[in-house]
């Protein structure tokens, strides 16, 4: 779906390997591409596909950009993992992090999700999930590996998610990865939003 016109906030551009936007606000998606309306090398411009996928006599995983015609949808990423190869991971992930202002405490993720034919996985943590994974300036991990969104279910029509995430201490960048984990199904993503979680301004006194 198409995102309105957005400011880009020079400074930040400057500094970040992915494009943000200017915003005093908290509800202001930061992403400027999740939308998914272009594309570049057949992966959504700003993405990249990752996992387990490519040469079907490996593996029959589909990565691919589709739209509902006569709707007005626009186009979405779809991840297509068949039944009987539960254990592979299929996603959709920024192909650059976004760096975090100091004052961001937090980031709020939005998507818009459609899961057709969908097989759980043999773990309890087997599902759809969207990942936030933050990095320090070293690029060492920091904050665990916990799903900011996990689904396991098939859901027939367009359905919002959303949840909110604590930035790490000593976090300095993160990235968002959408896929399947260790399930099966098709996958359909849009409108991925990311909005950051400012810390309040010092009370006067």
């Amino acid at each position: 779906m198409k995102p309105p016109s957005r400011t880009l906030l020079p400074a930040l551009c400057a500094l970040a390997l992915l494009r943000v936007t200017d915003s005093t606000a908290q509800d202001v998606n930061i992403l400027e591409e999740g939308a998914f309306e272009s594309s570049k090398g057949g992966e959504p411009t700003g993405f990249q596909w990752a996992g387990f996928a490519g040469d079907p006599s490996i593996t029959p995983n589909r990565f691919e950009l589709a739209s509902d015609p006569g709707t007005p949808t626009g186009q979405y990423a779809r991840i297509t993992v068949p039944n009987g190869t539960n254990k592979q991971i299929a996603t959709l992930k920024l192909r650059e992090p976004i760096l975090l202002p100091p004052e961001w405490i937090g980031l709020g993720i939005s998507v818009k999700l459609r899961i057709k034919d969908y097989q759980q996985g043999a773990e309890p943590w087997h599902g759809v999930k969207v990942f936030a994974r933050f990095k320090n300036l070293n690029n060492e991990a920091v904050g665990g590996d916990a799903a900011v969104i996990s689904v396991k279910e098939s859901v027939a029509e367009w359905r919002d998610y959303a949840n909110q995430v604590v930035v790490p201490t000593g976090a300095t960048q993160a990235v968002i990865e959408v896929g399947l984990w260790g399930s099966a199904g098709v996958l359909e993503i849009d409108d991925l939003r990311v909005t950051p979680v400012r810390a309040p301004a010092p009370s006067k006194p």
